[in-house]
Order: C-alpha cells, then sequence, then structure tokens
C-alpha cells in the first residue's frame, strides 16, 4: 500500500484533512498528529491545509509507540488541555460538540469520556458494557464471543484530572484501548451514538465510507 490509511480520500478528501476541519468546527486549536509509515506523504499533505486557526503538530516515531505510548510520550503538550484523542483512520458523521457537551457533564466519578456504537461485527471490536448511567463496568477487547453488540467508538475526551492518573500507570501499557480502557471500569462515561463510525481498513469498509458520503452530500443538495 503506497498510501498511509489517514490519506485515503472520502469523495476527494484526506480523512486526516476530515478530521482537521471537524476539530477546527469545535474550536480545537492545537493537534498533535503521530507518524510513522510514509510520513514525507502526511507532512506534505498538511502542508497544504490552509487553516489557520488550528495549529498542527507532527512527531515521529521511527517504531510506533503505541496509542497509549504516543500519549505517554507527549504529556506535556496536553497539560492543563482539554484532550481528545482520535484515531484517524476512522470515518465518522459523529457531532463531536455534542459527544464535547456530554464530557463536560459527565458524573465527576468518570475520568473520562468514550463513545460507543453499534456494530455488527462486535468480534472485531472492544465490547462495552455499561450500567443505566452510562458508565462502563465490564470491557472486552476482541474476543470471539463477545457478550454485546454495543462497541468502543475509539474517540475519548478527557482532562487533566486523568493525565495525571494515567501518568501513573505502568509504561508497559501501549495501547490506549487494550491497556488503558479495561482498568478503568467504574472510571469511564459513555456516549452512545447513532452516528456512522468505520475503520476504513478493508476495501468493503472503504466503500461503505464513500457510499455513504456521496448518499450524505445528495440529501444536503435536495434540502
Amino acid at each position: 500500500m503506497n498510501t498511509p490509511k489517514c490519506l485515503i480520500k472520502i469523495n476527494e478528501e484526506e480523512l486526516l484533512i476530515n478530521w482537521l476541519n471537524k476539530l477546527e468546527k469545535v474550536g480545537c486549536n492545537e493537534v498533535i498528529i503521530n507518524t510513522h509509515y510514509l510520513y514525507p506523504k502526511v507532512e506534505e499533505v498538511l502542508k497544504k491545509w490552509d487553516k489557520n486557526n488550528l495549529k498542527v503538530t507532527t512527531v515521529y516515531e521511527e517504531k510506533l509507540l503505541g496509542t497509549a505510548g504516543t500519549l505517554r510520550k507527549n504529556l506535556n503538550f496536553f497539560k492543563e488541555a482539554n484532550v481528545l484523542l482520535i484515531h484517524a483512520d476512522n470515518y465518522t458523521n459523529l457531532n463531536l460538540l455534542e459527544f464535547l457537551k456530554s464530557f463536560y457533564s459527565r458524573n465527576k466519578k468518570c475520568l473520562l469520556s468514550m463513545v460507543t456504537f453499534t456494530t455488527n461485527k462486535p468480534y472485531e471490536c472492544g465490547i462495552v458494557e455499561a450500567d443505566e448511567e452510562g458508565i462502563m463496568q465490564n470491557y472486552y477487547e476482541k474476543i470471539s464471543d463477545p457478550p454485546s453488540n454495543i462497541a468502543n467508538g475509539a474517540i475519548f475526551a478527557f482532562d487533566q484530572n486523568f493525565l495525571d492518573f494515567f501518568s501513573t500507570m505502568s509504561e508497559q501499557y501501549n495501547d490506549f484501548c487494550a491497556d488503558i480502557v479495561p482498568r478503568l471500569k467504574g472510571r469511564i462515561q459513555t456516549y452512545y451514538t447513532n452516528s456512522i463510525l468505520i475503520d476504513i481498513g478493508t476495501p468493503d469498509s472503504l466503500e461503505l465510507a464513500k457510499n455513504f458520503t456521496k448518499l450524505h452530500q445528495k440529501k444536503n443538495l435536495k434540502d
């Protein structure tokens, strides 16, 4: 593959650019992006991004540190900030502003908020069990016989309270979803959405994302 997943285009727009546009719209003022595979291509695309209200910083990882590893290495970047942690190879029409509002009003015993959605392939996802208040009680990362089809959407919101807790955790925990999330039972506020969330890692899922965007554009034209 000659294109990093985050630069795959959905109707002529790279996924990474789609995310940056979403983040700018909700008032985000600075973003850090870890790069690895074909990183010069990512840098090239970012140079063409012509927005001025969102500062973009990249950090090259010769060996991928993992989602938690990248966060750990760049803790000072996030100090005293409200943070969104996002997988840039996912496509969604999620309203990030509504998600952030839910984070601000979360149960105060929760250190972070996590988007959840219904999946038709629960064995390929992290599966979440939450109580009546939406607080995560159990988590199952890609098991063969998951207990439900409510999945982790890999979009998280947190602030300094979580970062302080995270900084005390073992440096052996490098994957945010597989290593960190399971250790936060009773401390994660879930935000369930009917929005589409698609990992574009397969030809079928990429085509699904493209078709959804085309249908959405046609609907907007009719409206």
